[in-house]
């Protein structure tokens, strides 16, 4: 007697045959086929002999559907069994995988460590704060959050604090800070209530960001209670903060060293504030000429710099007439600058880096008496929104910057033709004679390009395939487009994808790619 399935349990399966015929109905089937056929492919009536017959066939095919129906609904519900007992072996698999996941052998020091990472991405406040959801992962985890105070030293002090848990989990934050230095986020709006909880550790902070409104002028007032406190600040950020007259209690900042006073796109003019500037090393701020000249005049220990301009306040009379000697920095290494005149009035023989950007008069030709006089080996040049980029001077200037490794240019919409760009790429593709070292910037290594609409792209492509396959080859080659204005995409990807297919770094950056090339590498020193 057949016996069901001893692995799952389904029920023996029956024939696919339908159930026997007397052997005289298959006789009659098998003589009447022929008649059947013709029967079922015209509207002829049937024989009255011929009915039973049919009724036959259907009556057994009937039953064989019964059979059928039965063995796959056996099969329905033993397949069913299958997949339950399947889906329970997979979850036993994944709850011992996960038993045996390195992540869980991972030393406490380690875990802290990328649990520090998270507060680079930090800008929501509150409860959505890094720490506080870290602690809500595993009981291990949570305990090492709870016993790693720099994870609970950047402090955002909260805008609301309608809600007692706005005090209660500030209080909570600094207990578990613990001794560690402080990074603070000071917003326009605060509740004095919320201050008065973070002021009286002001001997510990090591970064501020203080935003700054004429609505809430008065809180500034409370910065008094931290003269003479500030021992260990290191970082000074101000955040909208102009014609704003900030309290003088920074000048004693003995630990101080960089002060943030304006946006990097120079905007807004940065604020009256009293700064220690002959140990200050890295310097973002927007005044006018003469103010910018007495800042760096001081500032002897720059390293790095970006400077704008209020062009309400500065004159070009003033920077015609002014025959004073040069400001020797020499310690720069980096500078941004947002009028190139002003480098008329700087000397600096250690320069790595020179970024101009946002101004229609043309930086070109003050770059040769500049590096002249600086005598700097340049490795990182940076033109970005500048009138007349592409021309004859900026081919005789690359031609003297053989340490130049990264180049950026953006080509003016109106100005720069495709015959001044072929003429620059072509010169960028020449070798030297008898060499195959290149004759404009041989050690380049990264090339950033803004396409116009004058963009040649043949000429173009045909530089950076020499470039990559040079003996000191280009590394990176990036496009994009100026100010959004779109060409041939096409043509474009197309070649892009033929480098990158040979191997060779090259990508077509977006809108938001550019703006934070620009905004956290080009000019947010």
């Amino acid at each position: 007697m057949p016996q069901s399935c001893w692995k799952c349990g389904a029920a023996p399966l029956a024939t696919l045959d339908p159930p026997g015929l007397p052997d005289t109905y298959l006789k009659n089937l098998a003589t009447s086929s022929i008649d059947l056929t013709h029967l079922a492919s015209c509207n002829d009536a049937p024989l009255d002999s011929e009915l039973p017959l049919i009724c036959g066939v259907i009556s057994a095919e009937q039953e064989a559907l019964a059979s059928l129906d039965t063995q796959i609904q056996e099969l329905r519900l033993a397949l069913a069994r299958l997949v339950q007992r399947r889906e329970a072996s997979a979850k036993v698999v994944l709850r011992h995988q996960a038993i045996t996941s390195a992540v869980r052998r991972l030393p406490s020091e380690l875990v802290c460590e990328i649990f520090a990472l998270t507060l680079s991405n930090n800008n929501e406040g509150g409860t959505k704060n890094p720490p506080w959801q870290l602690g809500h992962i595993c009981r291990s985890w949570r305990r090492c959050a709870l016993d790693y105070s720099p994870l609970w030293n950047h402090i955002e002090i909260p805008i609301d604090s309608a809600k007692l848990s706005s005090i209660s989990m500030l209080e909570t934050q600094l207990l578990r800070a613990a001794r560690a230095p402080l990074d603070v986020v000071w917003p326009a709006e605060v509740d004095p209530r919320l201050l008065d909880l973070v002021l009286p550790h002001s001997s510990r902070w090591r970064s501020l960001c203080l935003h700054v409104s004429e609505e809430y002028d008065g809180m500034l007032n409370r910065l008094h209670r931290v003269k003479d406190r500030l021992d260990r600040l290191e970082k000074l950020e101000l955040v909208k903060a102009h014609e704003t007259v900030i309290p003088d209690v920074f000048r004693e900042a003995r630990c101080l060293r960089e002060v943030i006073l304006s946006e990097w796109e120079f905007r807004y003019p940065s604020p009256s504030v009293q700064i220690p500037w002959a140990q200050i090393t890295r310097y973002r701020g927007m005044y006018s000429w003469q103010r910018q000249l007495e800042i760096l005049e001081t500032a002897l220990n720059l390293r790095e710099c970006a400077v704008g301009f209020d062009h309400f306040t500065h004159t070009e009379s003033f920077v015609e007439s002014d025959d004073s000697a040069p400001v020797i920095l020499p310690q720069l290494r980096r500078i941004c600058t947002g009028s190139p005149g002003f480098l008329r009035h700087l000397t600096a023989p250690s320069l790595e880096g020179l970024y101009s950007v946002y101004h229609s008069e043309s930086v070109v030709v003050l770059l040769p008496p500049f590096i002249d006089r600086s005598s700097c080996s340049l490795n990182t040049l940076v033109l970005m929104h500048c009138a007349m980029v592409i021309s004859a001077e900026l081919t005789a200037v690359l031609r003297d910057l053989t340490s130049l490794t990264y180049l950026a240019l953006e080509p003016d919409d109106l100005q720069d033709t495709t015959a001044d760009q072929i003429s620059l790429l072509n010169a960028m593709t020449r070798t030297l004679p008898g060499s195959d070292t290149h004759e404009l910037c041989p050690s380049l290594t990264c090339l950033v390009y803004g396409m116009n609409v004058d963009f040649p792209e043949a000429t173009f492509f045909s530089m950076a395939q020499s470039r990559f396959e040079a003996a000191q080859p280009l590394m990176q080659l990036r496009l994009f487009h100026v100010r959004y204005l779109h060409g041939d995409e096409y043509i474009v990807d197309e070649r892009l994808r033929t480098l990158r297919d040979a191997g060779f770094d090259s990508a077509l950056l977006s809108g938001s790619d550019v703006e934070l090339l620009k905004g956290k590498e080009f000019f947010a020193i």
